[in-house]
């Protein structure tokens, strides 16, 4: 079993500034994430492929770019697209998923790891992944984000008060905690055959709450989060709970 990591940038100057974390920056983020890959055991099980939306002279200054074609991971493929916003840069993704699918690149139980670049990663995240796939827990999807608007007396962010009276059932996979979630954003982990059976929804780039509502109530997936979290989107109402991602993002 493989991991296919299809990380989606583009030109910092594009990007989201507000409700950032004070020590926030994609570069952190992105550092982070080579680091967990490279010190993984599971390392030579990852194919990295890095997909910069926006000209070729841009994406050749931008220091993510820089950053990862200098560096040393095994299995690695950069992509340039002409996306121009984030639904465009994302159908595009999903065609080049689909076309190393159809190559065979991606084999039959490998899973599908579709990234953002404003995501900081726990070190041990592959391991959890790994031992999610080898557990006896039945799943599709996966995010490694636990959203703290599922936890409304903690969290006062208006989306926690649509989700104070959901129940769910939690899972462990012998060293993680896992349990059902009802959504997540445009950030996931998904097994092959589920991307086979759900491309033609992926493609539409449909808004990510009304996507899970799709998937989980037509398509029946089932999708997990950990508990604790295993990566947190970077915003700084939203972090996940219970993990220093300020520490974390500074090599502490």
């Amino acid at each position: 079993m493989k991991v296919h990591i299809y990380f989606r940038h583009t030109d910092i100057s594009r990007t989201t500034k507000n409700n950032r974390p004070e020590w926030f920056s994609h570069e952190k983020c992105f550092v982070n994430l080579i680091s967990t890959v490279k010190n993984s055991k599971y390392k030579d099980q990852i194919a990295f492929n890095f997909i910069f939306d926006g000209p070729s002279n841009v994406a050749s200054l931008d220091p993510l770019y820089v950053c990862f074609e200098n560096s040393d991971i095994n299995n690695k493929k950069i992509f340039i697209i002409d996306g121009g916003d984030q639904r465009k840069a994302w159908r595009e993704c999903v065609k080049l998923v689909d076309k190393d699918r159809r190559a065979g690149k991606i084999g039959e139980h490998d899973l599908i790891y579709f990234l953002e670049n404003d995501y900081l990663h726990e070190p041990k995240w592959i391991d959890e992944v790994f031992n999610l796939a080898k557990s006896n827990i039945r799943w599709d999807m996966a995010t490694l984000y636990d959203h703290p608007d599922k936890y409304s007396e903690y969290c006062e962010h208006p989306d926690s008060l649509k989700n104070k009276n959901k129940k769910t059932i939690v899972f462990y996979s012998g060293s993680r905690h896992w349990k059902i979630t009802p959504s997540t954003c445009a950030t996931y982990i998904m097994k092959a055959k589920v991307f086979d059976k759900t491309k033609m929804i992926l493609q539409l780039a449909i808004y990510d709450y009304k996507l899970f509502l799709i998937l989980t109530n037509i398509f029946r997936v089932r999708l997990l989060s950990p508990i604790p979290a295993l990566s947190t989107h970077c915003m700084a109402s939203l972090l996940s709970p219970s993990v220093s991602w300020e520490n974390l993002s500074n090599g502490i």
